[in-house]
């Protein structure tokens, strides 16, 4: 073959040219746009031995620009709320779990430092974790004595749906449950899911949709848990009448009556 010094030397100038018009941008030119915004999102789910449920969502985020890695600063050390990281985030950012499941009183958010920062094009990376236990989330049915169901559907969860009304997973968000061994009749829908070793099973972007989601299982308490939840049981509609305003009216009628009763009484009025 021929060989064709000038054609080398072109491509050389070529290559060159545009490794110097890369770095003028790179140096030169600020970002337009500077905003924040998830990079990637993933809720784990937590059912313990006890049937608690425990979530853990954890949020990737990507800082673009002085102003904006500030501000998460700023949240992250002063206010760290769960308006002000939706004012920040924006529309992308919320729980997976509907409001009314949410015990807040047991919700921690955990920002973590901004990290990976290049100053060429400012730009930083940092974490932001939620996690919170769940209020009622089963649905629960005794069908023989000691022995319970369990369900929970996406009706309790709060993700973009499909014009079906669908559970719908976007680009880079991940669903995983994870389940206590030895469940009696189990069942996950639906079944385009990863099952790793320690029970637990993830949903992917790469699934998009997912249509009648399901997690029902059975359970049978022992004798003494079942001493135990009727005692709480009792405990709990007991509290509830002396809560009720009217009982504690009554409560105190009936004590004045009865102080008035003795004092009358000692005093042999009566």
């Amino acid at each position: 073959m021929l060989y064709k010094p000038h054609v080398n030397i072109y491509r050389q100038s070529y290559t060159l040219f545009i490794t110097l018009i890369l770095i003028f941008i790179f140096i030169f030119i600020k970002p337009i746009n500077s905003q924040s915004s998830i990079v990637q999102s993933t809720t784990e789910i937590k059912i313990t031995e006890e049937l608690k449920v425990l979530v853990k969502e954890t949020y990737e985020i990507v800082l673009v620009g002085k102003e904006n890695i500030d501000k998460y600063e700023s949240i992250r050390k002063n206010s760290n709320l769960l308006d002000a990281w939706h004012k920040f985030l924006g529309d992308k950012f919320y729980l997976k779990i509907k409001s009314e499941y949410i015990d807040n009183k047991k919700l921690t958010i955990t920002p973590s430092a901004y990290r990976d920062f290049t100053a060429i094009d400012e730009t930083a990376y940092a974490t932001l974790v939620i996690e919170y236990e769940t209020i009622d989330l089963f649905k629960i049915n005794q069908i023989k004595p000691r022995t319970f169901s369990y369900e929970f559907t996406g009706d309790v969860l709060n993700y973009q749906r499909t014009s079906e009304d669908q559970i719908y997973l976007s680009d880079r968000e991940y669903l995983k449950i994870a389940l206590p061994n030895n469940l009696k009749k189990l069942e996950v829908q639906p079944q385009n899911y990863e099952l790793t070793n320690n029970n637990t099973y993830t949903w992917s972007p790469r699934q998009g949709a997912l249509p009648n989601f399901k997690v029902s299982f059975e359970k049978q308490i022992s004798v003494y848990e079942e001493i135990e939840k009727y005692y709480k049981k009792k405990i709990n509609e007991l509290s509830s009448i002396i809560s009720d305003k009217d009982f504690i009216y009554w409560l105190l009628v009936f004590i004045f009556f009865l102080i008035a009763y003795i004092l009358l009484k000692t005093k042999k009025i009566l």
